[in-house]
């Protein structure tokens, strides 16, 4: 996250969603729920 600018896991989740839907990617809810859930241990 630090490379990235970004302060807490949601500002990440939020850009990540960001970039999904302009790039028009699919990436399996399975998939998503999980990274989200590994990356909020993070969050403060």
């Amino acid at each position: 996250m630090v490379q990235t600018g970004h302060k807490t896991a949601a500002e990440v989740m939020v850009m990540a969603d960001e970039l999904i839907g302009k790039r028009g990617k699919h990436i399996a809810p399975k998939v998503l729920t999980s990274w989200q859930a590994d990356l909020s241990k993070y969050d403060n």
